[in-house]
């Protein structure tokens, strides 16, 4: 097969728009349901359980970026990973090293069920006695066999996720993204129809292990029809040694972990403010914070699409040396991400946040809270639009930055939650003091400093992104 520099078109950024808005929405996709079949201690511990799981994906440890940025590289010529920077050998003859590229998947499939099980064996072991201490006063059968499923699900997704990683690293946006509707659909149907025949609590637990199954299988079924590494392995007979694991390991490690590092930042960045919540709230008020959270994060998930869909275009170019495209798609990534981000904060303010309250009257809504998580939420995804160049290139400067931030910020939580009597402006205040100080202008300076854009830069990709939209 010919080496092919990725291009994303039009198709796949509103495919992958479409995708994020099913996979973040699906979250209020099944409010209605939650709200109306749920009771606000067990809706508490559902979005506990969904913070839970954020962490066990914690333990890929970076290995997911990293795997889908090898794989844009052999996809794009690249004989060689290296360990940072620019890939040292590129293919002469325009073929893809399929040795590398077997190699990496690999790779991929041990790594991932290694971190499948330890995820797996931490949440059983910690996670229990957590969910123990805070919700012992309504625990029962029903919420411990959904306990179970969760745990089970956390394994499944976090070891066939490796699917997913190989399909964005070899271009396939839009087939990641079809794959993400379709088993968000079809988890919105069995939750609807599970708590209407009365499974409550393990309900909502039956159809997030569904959901993580449906997604790998539909993703893996897409994996086979763009590269088949199975059968390239035994078409070209191709062995891949314990040696070579090892040596991809060790070329993938210097930047898998602080990917990784990188991940727990952003984690404490937008997900450990409900369980620190959970701490010092009751259920009802974690879950009314919870809400509005997730309203913010949904938003700038969103609204980064754009940028998300291109990365493997930034890996592609810059394997290429291909300077006028980095710096193009560049500007129309964050360009876009600021006009989504506007809008879908307008939208969540008149439209959003009243259906939920007609949803849930007892339910408070502050809008003033959520201005401040929408606030915040911009910084980090506007600062990640720039840190995601960075690792597309292979160099992850940015990872101490951000976990001294999110330790700062965990402290601040922590101090203020314990001196106050603030609620949820705790976090917003935290979170905002500590990515001012550095993240958000010092990594956007840095990247348009060394690409050399300006204002005109960003104001013809708004024009560009607009235009890609409408066909043009």
């Amino acid at each position: 097969m010919k080496v092919k520099q990725i291009n994303i078109a039009k198709k796949e950024v509103l495919w992958n728009y479409a995708g994020t808005l099913f996979n973040m929405g699906s979250n209020y996709f099944q409010l209605p349901f939650l709200l109306f079949f749920l009771n606000s201690d067990r809706l508490g511990l559902w979005y506990v359980l969904m913070s839970l799981s954020a962490i066990a994906n914690l333990i890929t440890f970076g290995f997911t970026p990293s795997f889908s940025r090898s794989v844009a590289y052999c996809w794009s010529g690249a004989k060689t990973l290296s360990k940072e920077g620019k890939v040292k050998e590129m293919s002469s003859d325009g073929e893809i090293d399929y040795h590398l590229l077997v190699n990496v998947f690999s790779t991929c499939k041990v790594v991932y069920f290694l971190m499948a099980a330890a995820a797996a064996c931490f949440l059983a072991a910690f996670g229990t006695v957590y969910i123990i201490s805070i919700a012992g006063n309504i625990m029962c059968i029903n919420i411990k066999a959904g306990w179970v499923v969760f745990l089970s699900a956390v394994f499944i997704n976090i070891y066939y996720g490796y699917y997913s990683a190989l399909l964005v690293g070899s271009g396939g946006i839009k087939e990641n993204s079809q794959a993400i509707a379709i088993a968000n659909i079809v988890r919105l149907f069995l939750l609807a129809l599970l708590l209407w025949l009365g499974f409550d609590f393990l309900g909502a637990c039956i159809s997030y292990f569904i959901y993580g199954y449906l997604l790998r299988v539909v993703c893996k079924r897409f994996l086979d029809r763009r590269i088949e590494p199975e059968r390239i392995a035994k078409e070209q007979n191709i062995s891949i040694s314990k040696r070579d694991v090892i040596s991809c390991l060790e070329t993938l490690w210097p930047n898998a972990w602080k990917d990784g590092v990188v991940s727990i930042s952003d984690y404490v960045s937008t997900q450990a403010g409900t369980l620190i919540c959970s701490g010092f709230m009751s259920l009802e008020q974690t879950a009314a914070y919870s809400i509005l959270s997730q309203a913010a994060v949904a938003i700038a998930k969103v609204s980064r699409s754009i940028d998300v869909a291109h990365l493997p275009v930034i890996q592609s170019a810059y394997v290429n040396d291909d300077k006028t495209k980095l710096k193009k798609t560049q500007a129309m990534c964050v360009a876009g991400y600021i006009i989504v981000f506007m809008i879908g904060t307008l939208g969540m303010v008149f439209i959003g946040l009243p259906v939920i309250h007609l949803l849930k009257p007892g339910i408070r809504i502050d809008i003033y809270l959520f201005t401040g998580l929408a606030v915040y939420q911009f910084m980090i995804s506007y600062r990640n639009c720039y840190s995601s160049y960075l690792s597309s290139t292979n160099r992850l400067w940015y990872w101490k930055s951000y976990i001294l931030a999110s330790g700062i910020c965990l402290i601040l939580e922590v101090v203020l939650f314990s001196q106050t009597q603030l609620g949820g402006y705790v976090i917003v205040i935290s979170s905002i003091l500590s990515e001012t100080v550095y993240n958000t202008w010092h990594w956007p300076r840095l990247v348009n400093r060394e690409l050399n854009m300006n204002i005109h830069d960003y104001w013809t990709g708004m024009k560009d992104f607009v235009q890609m939209l409408l066909g043009r």
